[in-house]
């Protein structure tokens, strides 16, 4: 696939960048902490003195490994929360095309594998996107080289990520689909409301499309005839696209059509 064009929208990247219980304890905005109690915590991280003297991809990653014995213990909200803690998560957002750089990760970390197992998996990942209220900031991972963590955008466009892959999304039934695709809808919505731009969407959209691709939604199919980087734009989540061609704004209208 020809790049041809590297969209303006990765002018921004450097600004995107810059058992669960309740934390009772809300601030000013009424925005609430999650808190798990069987989170993994990482030995070494990005900001330490230990991780500058890290030499390699090979020994960063192997830091990140959640050891076995630690593993099949914890519970499916617990993982998904330590791996949206993975000190090397937002990689991927560094790739030209996302789920190029989401794969190196799945590759390298031992704990996808174990959390895309998990049967339970559905119900956590619908509890989190319910969680993640877009006007809180400051409060979800990913987390920030400094320890702290990212703004709400950049914490549901790593969400978006793990909610995207094929593995997960096969396991679904229609009316499972159905119920993600109005899920991700309305919290598009919601973020565009507080200002999130088209790059934190842009995984979003993919899954959008995905789903309506799943569902065998016509319109869409005939979307992805007269336009084939659609197909491509779905799998790869590409931070580029044609020039005259505007997939996040094809994609969303079809969902808008499919919601009424």
């Amino acid at each position: 696939m020809k790049k041809k064009q590297i969209l303006p929208l990765l002018l921004v990247i450097a600004i995107s960048l810059l058992g669960a219980c309740e934390n009772p304890d809300r601030d000013e905005t009424g925005c609430l902490p999650l808190i798990f109690n069987n989170t993994y915590s990482y030995p070494i991280t990005p900001g330490s003195a230990a991780w500058a003297e890290l030499k390699s991809r090979d020994e960063m990653m192997a830091v990140q490994q959640i050891p076995e014995n630690k593993l099949n213990g914890m519970d499916t909200g617990s993982l998904l929360e330590s791996l949206l803690r993975l000190p090397s998560l937002l990689d991927f957002a560094l790739s030209d095309e996302f789920q190029d750089g989401f794969d190196n990760l799945y590759e390298a970390i031992n704990s996808f594998d174990e959390l895309y197992s998990r049967e339970d998996l559905n119900s956590v990942f619908l509890h989190r996107l319910d969680l993640i209220r877009p006007e809180c900031q400051n409060i979800y991972p990913p987390m920030t080289a400094e320890g702290t963590f990212q703004n709400t955008d950049i914490s549901l466009q790593a969400l978006d990520m793990f909610l995207i892959q094929g593995i997960y999304l096969v396991t679904l039934n229609e009316s499972q689909q159905i119920n993600l695709l109005k899920k991700v809808y309305h919290s598009i919505h919601a973020r565009r409301a507080q200002g999130f731009n088209d790059f934190s969407l842009l995984p979003a959209h993919a899954l959008l499309g995905k789903l309506m691709i799943l569902l065998e939604y016509e319109p869409f199919l005939t979307s992805l005839q007269e336009y084939p980087f659609l197909v491509f734009f779905c799998d790869r989540v590409p931070v580029y696209r044609p020039n005259d061609l505007n997939p996040i704004k094809i994609i969303y209208e079809n969902a808008e059509r499919l919601m009424d």
